[in-house]
């Protein structure tokens, strides 16, 4: 499945984002100008949907805290919004799935990140819809999104599958694969494929890494849904 839709409300240094995606994308801009950022709610995403040492408090923590994930220009409205659109081609009017993620400080007490919506349609049919009334009986349960439950997720496992296998890659561009070949006097020299990517360290002080994020279902060998050229 292709991500072919994502909004963003208060990520990073985003206040509002609405793009549409296609199998290849590219993000271009100056360094510290929120490519990298952008990209990370792909890298989010998957923590989310890691049933093992993942989650909505761990991919919050990773990240140094609500305080350093939310945009700085959200004073009046504090709650970050996630929402991402699924299909197996881009240009089709209908996404498979659509799955929405609000969430803010509890803003008294223990100061706990709360999640104020979690949505998940089906073909325009609504599968999921939090808080509710469950929710509202006991608080606790709004720490944690049922994206990452195992017991709760089963009608939408589909999403859960593609969240967590996207990757993302930082690629040194001397490594990357290519192949090249030239003569040279008498003889035929040949540069074959070279070692494959390293994990990204920091896209913003190398304005000339490339980064990869996707999904695909598992086994499928579909193509990539997110890449990006820094």
């Amino acid at each position: 499945m292709l991500i072919t839709r994502l909004r963003l409300k208060n990520w990073r240094n985003f206040r509002e984002v609405d793009v549409r995606l296609g199998p290849r994308g590219y993000v271009i801009g100056a360094n510290a100008s929120g490519k990298s950022n952008l990209l990370d709610v792909f890298r989010f995403l998957r923590t989310l949907a890691q049933t093992e040492g993942g989650g909505l408090q761990k991919a919050i923590k990773e990240r140094g805290g609500l305080g350093k994930l939310r945009s700085l220009h959200a004073r009046r409205d504090p709650e970050v919004r996630i929402e991402v659109e699924l299909a197996e081609t881009a240009d089709v009017a209908l996404p498979i799935w659509r799955y929405a993620l609000a969430f803010k400080s509890e803003g008294k007490g223990q100061q706990r990140v709360l999640i104020t919506e979690e949505t998940v349609d089906h073909l325009g049919q609504e599968v999921l819809r939090r808080p509710g009334a469950d929710d509202a009986g006991d608080t606790d349960r709004r720490t944690q999104t049922h994206l990452e439950q195992i017991n709760n997720n089963a009608r939408f496992r589909a999403v859960v599958d593609c969240f967590a296998a996207t990757t993302y890659l930082h690629l040194v561009p001397q490594l990357l694969t290519q192949r090249r070949d030239w003569r040279a006097g008498a003889g035929e020299r040949s540069l074959r494929p070279g070692p494959a990517a390293t994990h990204c360290q920091d896209a913003e002080e190398d304005p000339e890494c490339a980064h990869e994020s996707h999904c695909q279902d598992a086994g499928s060998g579909r193509a990539p849904v997110f890449r990006a050229a820094l």
